[in-house]
Order: structure tokens, then sequence, then C-alpha cells
């Protein structure tokens, strides 16, 4: 597990690159290191309870380049408390 600036992810073989704050919100990268045929992200807030990247499995991430994909969370839900939990 690891909480970065009040998101939790969580994931097996979890190879994240860093975050950037953008103002609209931010936008979470991710190494795509093992080469999954599929990288998505599922999320969830607690208060109050919300999915914002839909259900599981959840919404695919953007390729980017090289095994980088990147997916963005808005400020409104980044910013709720506790903040958001990621799954990539």
């Amino acid at each position: 597990m690891l909480r970065i600036r009040g998101l939790l992810l969580l994931a097996a073989m979890l190879c994240l690159s860093h975050t950037l704050r953008a103002d609209n919100g931010i936008s979470v990268f991710f190494n795509n290191q093992a080469v999954w045929q599929q990288v998505c992200v599922y999320s969830w807030t607690n208060t109050p309870f919300q999915l914002p990247h839909g259900q599981w499995p959840g919404r695919q991430l953007n390729h980017i380049a090289l095994g980088y994909h990147n997916v963005a969370v808005s400020e409104a839900t980044f910013n709720q408390s506790p903040g958001i939990n990621l799954i990539l």
C-alpha cells in the first residue's frame, strides 16, 4: 500500500512513476513493467461513497508511450476527505 497526497494506491507489482498536480486535479502515471494487456484503474471515495472510474475493473488508463500509462483524478474528487482510493 502506498499513500500519496491523499491517494491510497494498491496493486500487485505497482510501479508508480509519479503524480502531477494540474489546475483541474492530478494525473497518476504508471509504468507497466509487467506488460499487462490492459491497465485499468478502479477507484472509490468513502465520504460520500462514489466510484469515479466506474464499476470493477474500472476505466482503462491512457497509454502514453514505452509502457507508461496515466489517469486523471479531478480536483473535487482528489480533495474529498479522507481522499480517493485507487487500485491499478
